[in-house]
């Protein structure tokens, strides 16, 4: 407002900017007296509303570790990913089957990703806004322990209690200011596809509709779906590919949906025309 100098602004949450969205209705509700005025809409870009199952894994260590995925397609991934000769994924594979045990394997893994928790991932706020609220409880109860984390675990409780009435806090400002809440979201990948295909070793990868790295049903605010090219049953607002279910989403009439569209939205002109 300072600097455009109008009387009303319209929030563009994008990607981890729906977490900030998310705390600052909470905040205006707890030390602001819910005023809400100087907003004039709200629209969503493949927002993070509710964190994304990747995420949630890397804190539970969920691997996909199936010998199909890991040897027939994760492996074919990386190395067309990263411009490798095939001959590469084929002594990668070798090795993997009959080197490595899958034991050992998963123990690299995790060891791997255990620096990573123990020292980033566990300590920073804004990872914890990145796991779903239906799993936070369980992992903070796991991590977050002890009195060396009280302050982190009272910051963090208070955002899952922000999340938990983030629908409620969109309502009150729509029913009392009249801001319209807008979203685009994207789906019809898995955390294989796209441009971060390594995210695929995660377990919930395969079982997911995603833009490759947040779930429809957080961009989405609750949309109902089933994987990629499968069709849901019953659907009381099918897409038009019969992958989602709109009819369960918070604000299904002003909520658009991109199909096959990568989190990495930037060289898209088309979505950002329509955004």
């Amino acid at each position: 407002k300072e600097e455009t100098g109008h009387e009303k602004v319209n929030l563009v949450p994008i990607s981890l900017g729906g977490t900030i969205m998310t705390s600052y209705l909470q905040l205006v509700q707890e030390e602001y007296n819910g005023d809400f005025s100087d907003i004039n809409k709200i629209i969503n870009i493949v927002a993070c509303l509710n964190g994304t199952d990747l995420f949630s894994d890397f804190f539970d260590r969920k691997w996909n570790l199936a010998d199909e995925f890991l040897y027939e397609e994760y492996i074919n991934l990386i190395v067309e990913a990263n411009g490798m000769q095939p001959y590469v994924g084929a002594l990668i594979k070798f090795a993997l089957k009959h080197v490595i045990p899958k034991e050992a394997l998963y123990a690299i893994l995790s060891g791997a990703i255990e620096g990573l928790l123990d020292t980033m991932l566990v300590n920073c706020p804004q990872f914890w806004a990145m796991v779903t609220k239906e799993r936070y409880e369980g992992l903070a109860d796991r991590y977050l322990v002890g009195e060396e984390y009280a302050e982190l675990r009272t910051k963090t409780d208070w955002f899952q209690n922000a999340r938990m009435n983030l629908v409620s806090n969109l309502n009150y400002v729509n029913d009392n200011y009249g801001v319209v809440t807008y979203s685009v979201a994207a789906y019809g990948l898995q955390f294989t596809d796209g441009e971060y295909n390594f995210f695929g070793i995660v377990d919930s990868s395969a079982k997911t509709n995603s833009d490759g790295i947040i779930n429809i049903s957080s961009a989405s605010l609750g949309a109902t779906y089933t994987v990629p090219g499968a069709k849901l049953e019953n659907a009381v607002m099918p897409s038009p590919d019969g992958e989602l279910d709109i009819s369960t989403c918070a604000f299904p009439e002003t909520t658009w949906f991109f199909k096959n569209q990568h989190h990495e939205v930037g060289r898209n002109d088309v979505i950002l025309k329509l955004l």
